[in-house]
């Protein structure tokens, strides 16, 4: 049998379900974001049909980022704590529902996912990742779908190429020189997603339009030597990281129910 595997962002699948709820705040609604996840999870499954699943959670911060770079986030308000105490009980909701999960301490979903990813994507084994989060994007191929959950759609490279005008594997170095507002990554000033986008179609990488900074406009120029030597340090924070070490295998996500 074909193995399908779905790789559900935590945090970011139960913050929306947790804003979805009319008695946001109350005393009430981390239970009910419980059940609402355990009710958005059934819908994605429907729709993915995996035969592996696996709920990934942040590890507590800071994170490596967050040391490379202390504003990182920083202008993101607090986690609620009806979403704090929405995200204790639901690991034992999922174990109680077949659904095994896991997190690494000091380490974002993002980077465990990645990681997760590599080592399917070397087995050739078809993988979902369930999530709105577009830094998810560096990481699709041919077997490698990102499904937005709230959207209700399925993302691939293609996807990438229609909407953000580069090929997947330039997506980090497409962020690096635009910005991450909710990252609290600024990117190079003045230059925006369709601006970044236009010079990696024809200069190919970062390293090849800081070379060749003589031929672009005044304002795209001043902007790169004044600031770019901060590139380095925004590509490696959009950038996924693929080497946490983790203990995990395919029989562990095995869906029984």
């Amino acid at each position: 049998m074909d193995i399908r595997v779905l790789l559900i962002d935590g945090l970011n699948v139960l913050r929306r379900v947790y804003e979805a709820q009319p008695d946001k705040g109350s005393p009430a609604s981390s239970n009910h974001s419980v059940d609402g996840s355990l009710g958005m999870t059934h819908k994605i499954r429907s729709v993915v049909e995996p035969t592996h699943l696996l709920w990934v959670f942040d590890g507590e911060p800071p994170t490596w980022r967050h040391k490379l770079y202390p504003q990182y986030k920083a202008n993101r308000p607090p986690t609620p704590q009806g979403v704090k105490d929405a995200a204790t009980s639901l690991g034992p909701a999922l174990s109680q529902a077949g659904m095994a999960h896991l997190s690494v301490a000091n380490i974002e979903a993002d980077d465990t996912i990645a990681t997760i990813v590599r080592k399917l994507d070397a087995q050739d084994i078809d993988t979902v990742i369930a999530s709105t989060d577009q830094g998810y994007c560096q990481l699709l191929k041919n077997r490698i779908r990102l499904y937005n959950h709230v959207k209700r759609e399925f993302r691939n490279g293609q996807w990438v190429k229609e909407h953000l005008h580069v090929p997947a594997k330039l997506y980090t170095a497409l962020i690096a020189l635009a910005g991450s507002a909710s990252d609290n990554i600024p990117g190079m000033p003045g230059i925006g997603v369709k601006t970044a986008a236009t010079l990696l179609t024809k200069y190919g990488s970062i390293d090849a339009i800081l070379s060749a900074s003589e031929e672009l406009p005044a304002k795209t120029r001043d902007s790169l030597l004044l600031h770019g030597s901060e590139l380095g340090r925004y590509l490696k924070l959009v950038t996924l990281r693929d080497d946490i070490q983790m203990t995990l295998n395919l029989k562990e996500m095995r869906l029984r129910i």
